[in-house]
């Protein structure tokens, strides 16, 4: 039996013929491939396939092995995967999967290191089937997408908040606009006809816009073996993405994406620098009752410093952290979210939001694509790690979104 080696190295050549062959066919005026170079390109495709599985086997009866190895003479009453009686188990997976998904995850993140540390190429990492590719070309490691994701959702409140859906084009929600007409129930009487209201549906189209985010990493910084260096680059995408989310979420681009500060539920203080106690519950009264549970203030950390320092006529803070709130920083019972990209108390400016942010869609329409750029930055001894993804927003529950804008300068 041919050995793990051997094999990667006939999928390797297999890998270069094909290589060669999309060269020869690309340098013609019209780069077409001839009936006899079709079965060629697909019998080597066949083959590398065939090749990679086949190395996935032997690496799993390696490892089983080794397993097995270390296991013997602990416990007479242990048994080997595959022989413990569960018959739904499968081949040394647990029925439920979590250990196969795992390994899966495991062997993802290796091979996405591999590629970043120059351990093997992306024709190498294609035919292993380690990683999926999109189809502009990019590595796209699902796992390692996903871990991206997650580390924003923790560290911006916005998007976690916001109400988020995944639609690949364009999709239009209707909006029911009642302030011309509306359904109106009132008394009646026999053989008198009822009046006819009809309330009109308007349209809120939500697409998708492309962005893109390029961070470069020292090689030094990679060949350090103390740097997590996978927790780096995951850390790096999730922070990049999350200053220019946050800001279109808050804020929003003319023409782009729409933020829930361009919400119409608007209210102006009486002041162009302060702000007063009674301002805050006049701001939070513009939300129905009915829409209270979720909603939350937003605001940038020097208003909510000014809100804080806001004292009674005995010189009492109105607004305190006590025991019943887990001494988390909230103001009217509500929670209290800063981010320094939203506007400060100045004279004309929308310094503090409240509701609740599931007003505001959200179409996270592309997943995260991540480019290895290794040749590109070699001559500054770096690489390029390089995030594209899609996304729109608009807001189309409007009644659960308000603002408070400050006074104008005169």
């Amino acid at each position: 039996m041919r050995t793990i080696k051997e094999l990667r190295e006939e999928r390797n050549n297999l890998v270069t013929e094909m290589e060669n062959l999309l060269d020869e066919v690309d340098k013609r005026e019209i780069p077409e491939f001839s009936e006899e170079e079709t079965k060629r390109y697909n019998e080597t495709d066949k083959r590398i396939k065939a090749l990679s599985q086949q190395i996935r086997r032997l690496e799993d009866l390696e490892k089983r092995k080794n397993t097995n190895e270390g296991s013997k003479g602990t416990s007479d009453k242990g048994c080997n995967r595959g022989e413990s009686g569960d018959e739904g188990s499968g081949e040394g997976g647990s029925e439920d999967g979590t250990e196969d998904n795992a390994e899966n995850e495991k062997e993802e993140e290796r091979a996405f290191l591999d590629l970043v540390l120059g351990r093997r190429t992306a024709d190498e990492l294609r035919a292993a089937s380690n990683l999926t590719f999109g189809d502009n070309g990019a590595i796209v490691p699902k796992h390692i997408a996903k871990q991206i994701t997650e580390t924003l959702e923790n560290i911006c409140p916005i998007y976690n908040l916001v109400k988020k859906f995944h639609f690949k084009g364009t999709v239009a929600f209707p909006v029911l606009d009642t302030a011309a007409d509306d359904v109106v129930c009132a008394y009646a009487e026999e053989f008198t006809e009822l009046e006819s209201h009809t309330p009109k549906f308007a349209s809120v189209n939500i697409s998708g816009y492309l962005f893109g985010s390029l961070a470069k990493i020292s090689l030094t910084l990679i060949n350090n073996s103390d740097i997590p260096v996978l927790g780096y680059i995951v850390n790096r995408m999730a922070y990049a993405k999350k200053k220019c989310l946050e800001k279109e979420l808050l804020l929003g681009t003319e023409n782009k994406m729409t933020g829930i500060l361009s919400t119409e539920n608007i209210m102006t203080a009486a002041a162009e620098g302060a702000i007063t106690a009674d301002e805050l519950i006049d701001l939070q009264a513009m939300i129905p009752d009915e829409l209270q549970n979720n909603c939350c203030f937003i605001m940038h950390p020097s208003t909510r410093t000014a809100i804080r320092k806001l004292k009674d006529k005995d010189g009492n803070y109105i607004f305190n952290c006590d025991i019943t709130t887990g001494f988390k920083p909230v103001i009217l019972s509500k929670p209290v979210y800063i981010s320094d990209k939203m506007p400060k108390m100045e004279a004309g400016k929308t310094a503090i939001f409240y509701g609740d942010p599931s007003g505001l869609y959200l179409n996270d329409r592309e997943s995260n694509s991540v480019i290895i750029l290794r040749e590109k930055y070699a001559t500054e001894h770096a690489i390029g790690v390089n995030l594209w993804f899609e996304c729109d927003s608009k807001i189309v529950e409007k009644q659960k979104l308000a603002v408070l804008k400050m006074k104008s300068a005169v």
